[in-house]
């Protein structure tokens, strides 16, 4: 593939063009490629107007590529995965200049049309050399023709002396008009027979096909449903076949060469995760057998993709017997990903233009290539959203991720319980949401939410353990239609709230966070009322105190110690003195930590993985684990024995 040239003959242009005074080229809206037959023109979305369409000409001749004239000479004008506008030229369409074979020409304009109608026009005269030396004989089924061109055989010397005597021609010349048709179709009354129809060449024309000869090839090009065109099923694929031949006079001899062509109509299918295509191997009445595969090329969006790159991304070739499978993942670099909401569920759509060059040697053809484009695309698939639950509760937050999502999904809004998390209060209240790219251009979010938040409830399970509960509503806004797409999503974790060191003390952090009335942090005791926090913020407090202190009690349980307390909501100030406005609320959270009555001191402790600063850190005891309690996975509890 290279750059195609561009050019603008103002001059030439106005003398010959019907179509409109020319615009100046805007600067990155046109794309323009040649590649191996073809000549590549896309126009970027952001460019296209209200209505736009291609002409093209030559001399003053002017077509607009559209319908039943475009699959017949040779266009395809379509939108791409990317949502730009492609036009598609075949090198032996109609209207393109062909220079000695060598190079080609086509001068194509854009028309765009604003929504009041105003008409703009573009000039672009594409200019593209032939890369690749041409086969004997080459197939191209686009995804609006079939196209076949062959090497136009020479006639062979008429010496003196030779033994069979060359027809003379009903008329002099070597013009098209004395060409005839031979279309072979299946016989309706015999099973699996076929029969013969013979048309000159103005009728083959009226019937839909495009024969034309250059200085070294003939061509033969129709739409799909063509006349004379059959269908078959070639094991798990449709195929489309033409079957025929061509008669021409070249000088005085009655030369004859087969034209047919045969092409897949069968459309891609998911199978697992995968977008399966199919086509078969050995294509009927195009394979001569025995065949040597010589060649086999995938490309993707106008690109032949290496085998590295191919590996990379997931996309394979497997050669099933009779028929060759190309299998692409749902949703791999190189295509595109459109979403749905279809009854309250999210869904996807994939869209991926690939092309098959295919080259093989038979006992007709030294050698073929067939060139197939497809665009190949599931809809509506159903794509469940994978929420996956990365919280550590020694952390005190919520870390979830939702996964995952093309470029044309955006989050919108989240709600926790009930009530709607406002952006601009995200970062003051410790909430956190950013975004994590992957390769095939997708994208997981990322949401982290501190256990303290007012909107997060807890419940004291008992034996010093506390759940927490995100009940989140995440809302996702779909492009460019609007739509919006609610994902619910509820997600506990549960931790300890006490926290019993080898000395016989016990570190405590309780969260007021969620309780209604609100508790201040700053007004909670122990038993002991002297016993008040070492530290607090807004939700938490924090208290150190030994075992035989602060109101603590022991109750025996078999060869086990059990010391007990309890943190509660007290005042500064006598209940009598205290202000009508500030309620006292029935607040208290039981604690405990459990020791050996053999003196061996071991004991359950729960270490948070970012300890509070005053946490007692001088430990002078050799430790080991060992447990006595709940251990909830992730919880960061360890054990210790001195």
């Amino acid at each position: 593939m290279v750059m195609c040239h561009v050019s603008l003959l103002w001059l030439l242009l106005f003398g010959l063009c019907p179509v409109s005074v020319p615009d100046s080229i805007p600067i990155g809206m046109f794309r323009i490629e040649c590649h191996d037959r073809h000549f590549w023109l896309s126009v970027s979305s952001n460019f296209l107007g209200h209505k736009f369409r291609f002409d093209v000409q030559a001399d003053s001749e002017v077509h607009e590529v559209s319908g039943q004239w475009a699959a017949e000479c040779g266009y395809i004008m379509a939108l791409d995965s990317w949502g730009d506008l492609l036009l598609r030229v075949s090198y032996l369409a109609c209207l393109v200049e062909n220079q000695r074979e060598t190079e080609f020409r086509l001068m194509v304009w854009f028309i765009n049309q604003d929504s009041n109608e105003e008409e703009k026009s573009y000039p672009l005269l594409l200019t593209c050399p032939l890369q690749v030396p041409w086969a004997p004989r080459e197939l191209v089924c686009e995804q609006n023709y079939m196209e076949v061109s062959v090497l136009k055989l020479l006639p062979p010397d008429n010496h003196i002396g030779t033994a069979w005597v060359t027809p003379a021609p009903v008329e002099l010349g070597e013009g098209l008009k004395e060409w005839r048709v031979v279309f072979r179709i299946p016989a309706l009354n015999q099973e699996g027979g076929m029969r013969e129809e013979t048309v000159p060449l103005k009728m083959a024309h009226l019937l839909g096909y495009h024969i034309n000869t250059t200085s070294s090839r003939i061509l033969l090009r129709c739409a799909y449903g063509s006349k004379m065109a059959y269908t078959l099923q070639w094991g798990e694929t449709d195929v489309e076949v033409v079957s025929a031949t061509i008669l021409y006079k070249l000088k005085w001899t009655l030369l004859t060469v087969d034209m047919s062509v045969s092409c897949t109509i069968g459309q891609a299918r998911i199978d697992d995760s995968d977008i399966l295509w199919s086509l078969p191997r050995d294509l009927p009445t195009l394979v001569h057998p025995p065949f040597i595969e010589k060649g086999l090329k995938l490309g993707v969006g106008g690109r032949y993709l290496s085998e590295c790159v191919a590996h990379q991304r997931g996309y394979m070739i497997h050669n099933n017997n009779r028929t060759l499978e190309i299998r692409i993942p749902f949703g791999a670099e190189g295509g595109i990903i459109k979403s749905h909401v279809i009854d309250g569920l999210y869904s996807q759509s994939y869209f991926v233009d690939v092309f098959l060059l295919r080259e093989w040697e038979d006992t007709a053809w030294s050698l073929t290539q067939q060139r197939t484009f497809r665009a190949l695309f599931i809809y509506h698939l159903p794509r469940p959203v994978t929420l996956i639950n990365k919280t550590v509760p020694s952390q005190r937050e919520f870390f979830i991720s939702l996964c995952c999502f093309p470029h044309d999904v955006s989050l919108g809004n989240v709600t926790v319980a009930g009530q709607p998390v406002l952006w601009e209060e995200m970062e003051r209240n410790g909430v956190r949401l950013s975004q994590n790219p992957f390769p095939n251009n997708t994208y997981m979010y990322l949401f982290q939410m501190p256990f303290s938040h007012p909107l997060i409830p807890q419940k004291y399970l008992g034996d010093r353990f506390r759940r927490y509960t995100l009940y989140g509503v995440f809302s996702f806004i779909l492009f460019p239609d609007g739509e919006i797409y609610n994902h619910s999503a509820t997600v506990e974790a549960e931790l300890q709230d006490v926290v019993c060191l080898p000395e016989g003390r016990m570190v405590v952090m309780v969260d007021t966070a969620g309780v209604s009335p609100p508790v201040n942090p700053n007004h909670t005791a122990l038993l002991d009322p002297a016993c008040r926090p070492l530290e607090t913020d807004n939700s938490r407090a924090i208290f150190s105190f030994s075992i035989d202190s602060c109101g603590t009690f022991a109750t025996h349980d078999g060869d086990q110690v059990i010391y007990r307390n309890e943190v509660r909501n007290m005042p500064p100030f006598p209940p009598h003195l205290r202000p009508l406005s500030q309620p006292q609320p029935h607040y208290r959270v039981p604690l405990g930590c459990v020791h050996p009555e053999n003196g061996n001191r071991t004991l359950a402790i729960y270490l948070p993985s970012h300890s509070p600063k005053l946490l007692p850190r001088k430990h002078t005891h050799k430790t080991a684990l060992h447990s006595h309690s709940r251990h909830p996975e992730g919880s960061g509890e360890e054990q210790i024995r001195h």
